[in-house]
């Protein structure tokens, strides 16, 4: 709910933006690393408060730049210019993306699609998650309860097993089958 009024490039360090409601559910909408920019998107825009908490990683530093100073900066590097528009394009896709996730996709079908993401990152069907149960849960914006169930949906299902943060792929076309709602 903080005014946007300098735009903050990130230097060093790594922060999450969170969105919380008033019952205290949160969820993570992103986590930025350095070097980027923050809130680009509502700089400029006619409703310029944050709509997302900022939470630090890590220590981190940023340096804030007055809305004149970056509009001059803009009108005078072609380049600054363009490359400003190519990522607020880039995060207003990937807010599209998260929107059709957080909306359209269950809780099941968004976890198969993390344990897919990661099986492929490691090329292994057994890999380890880095992410706890709560951090999952705010990522997908749903209760960590809700997430426990399903992941023991998906033991009792023979698709997978774990053991803590260690997951096996036991059923690799259910849970692709499961990723796209079919």
């Amino acid at each position: 709910g903080d005014n946007y009024d300098f735009i903050h490039i990130l230097l060093s360090g790594e922060v999450i933006t969170m969105m919380s409601n008033v019952e205290g559910k949160s969820m993570i909408i992103e986590t930025i690393p350095a070097p980027n920019v923050l809130a680009p998107s509502i700089f400029y825009s006619k409703d310029d408060t944050m709509p997302v908490d900022v939470v630090a990683n890590d220590e981190v530093c940023s340096l804030p730049i007055s809305k004149a100073d970056f509009t001059f900066m803009l009108e005078n590097n072609r380049q600054l210019m363009i490359n400003f528009i190519k990522i607020i394009s880039n995060r207003s896709s990937f807010l599209a993306n998260k929107v059709r996730i957080v909306c359209f996709k269950t809780i099941k079908s968004n976890f198969a699609g993390y344990l897919l993401n990661i099986s492929k990152q490691n090329n292994n069907l057994s890999f380890s998650i880095p992410n706890s149960q709560q951090e999952l849960s705010e990522r997908f914006g749903v209760t960590r309860p809700a997430l426990a169930n399903v992941i023991g949906d998906l033991i009792k299902e023979g698709i997978i097993v774990s053991k803590g943060k260690e997951f096996k792929i036991l059923n690799l076309n259910e849970l692709i089958r499961i990723y796209n709602n079919k």
